[in-house]
């Protein structure tokens, strides 16, 4: 349900980067419960905001956000969220900064009721 696309290019050590995430309803149906998006920041990243949608929350070091999604995702359709981000000065450059990863939790999931992916942010 989740597809996950860091900018394209490599980010500057110090500076920000946007992780952005496409969500689609790939059916039978659209989604009768809420479903939580959890994005969980890699190494040398803190979650800056503003995100989109403004239902995220991050944790208090900016190492976890939480998003909140009502019921009612129609099939076939797909939502998007943006979390802004400031890459550690202390970051290696010209490397890439591991174990991102997007958890979509959905009562409604036929095929899985947690679904989570992996992600990358490269640095310049």
């Amino acid at each position: 349900m989740a597809h996950i696309d860091p900018d394209p290019d490599p980010a500057p050590v110090g500076g920000n980067v946007t992780v952005h995430i496409l969500l689609a309803n790939k059916g039978p149906a659209r989604t009768a419960s809420p479903f939580t998006v959890t994005v969980n920041m890699p190494d040398n990243t803190t979650a800056t905001g503003p995100f989109f949608p403004d239902s995220c929350l991050a944790d208090p070091l900016g190492a976890t956000i939480t998003c909140a999604f009502p019921a009612g995702l129609n099939n076939l359709r797909t939502a998007i969220v943006n979390i802004p981000a400031q890459i550690a000065a202390s970051a290696p450059p010209h490397s890439k900064l591991r174990d991102g990863s997007v958890t979509v939790t959905n009562p409604d999931d036929p095929d899985a009721k947690i679904r989570t992916v992996k992600f990358t942010i490269r640095t310049a």
